[in-house]
């Protein structure tokens, strides 16, 4: 299990999916990048049990999965709310007062989300709710996620190294084994391969084959940016 962070001066970065494993499929990279950071304290909401595609007789083993990702990466705090999965669509109004009430109180310096171009109607609806519950918060990223249309356009890329990826496909694996089992569920090969066709595209310069920095990325959309210009320096 990962150390995690006590709260304290740190800025507060929350990741919000619409089911468990959304957020680390997307973002498992910038996750482990934010919770070995010692100026970010990471905290992780995860909107439904997803037992729609539970895979296992245990309705809480998908929550259990999720845990589990939490532990290995270090989140610091995580959050389940426990509505109807597939189903948020008519709980809108519900689910904005609980993502409300998280960033009343963590009052985070980032967020990062589902895109309003996904596909999934759970997606979209947690996405739209942020456009509204978000509002105030100075960093917005929203995340690509398997279930993407093809207008998602990102104009954001954390870069990964040969092993950060190599990481993130072991948390998958070893963390969401109801998703990769499933028929249809979660395929590494796509996985790795999307990272490392995604640092080629738009990550590399002047061409050659991909840098040990830069060797795949995770795209995320910046819908909102706003840095202390002293961070610029760094």
């Amino acid at each position: 299990m990962a150390e995690r962070h006590e709260k304290g001066s740190q800025k507060t970065a929350v990741v919000i999916g619409a089911h468990p494993d959304d957020s680390e499929v997307a973002a498992a990279g910038l996750m482990y990048k934010l919770a070995r950071n010692d100026e970010y304290y990471l905290v992780s909401v995860i909107c439904t049990d997803g037992e729609k595609s539970n895979g296992n007789a245990d309705i809480h083993y998908r929550i259990d999965e999720a845990k589990r990702a939490a532990d290995m990466m270090g989140v610091d705090e995580i959050h389940f709310l426990h509505f109807p999965d597939t189903k948020l669509h008519g709980v809108a109004c519900e689910l904005k007062d609980e993502i409300d009430k998280i960033i009343t109180e963590k009052n985070p310096y980032m967020l990062i989300t589902h895109s309003k171009d996904d596909k999934h109607q759970d997606h979209r609806t947690v996405a739209k709710v942020l456009s509204i519950s978000a509002k105030r918060v100075p960093n917005l990223f929203r995340y690509n996620s398997p279930s993407i249309s093809t207008q998602f356009t990102p104009n954001f890329f954390v870069s990964l190294t040969q092993n950060e990826l190599e990481e993130k496909i072991h948390l998958l694996e070893e963390c969401f084994r109801t998703q990769v089992d499933k028929p249809y569920g979660l395929d590494m090969d796509e996985i790795r391969q999307e990272s490392i066709l995604y640092a080629k595209k738009y990550c590399r310069v002047n061409g050659g084959n991909p840098g040990t920095l830069i060797y795949a990325c995770e795209p995320l959309y910046a819908e909102r940016i706003i840095q202390n210009w002293m961070e610029w320096l760094k």
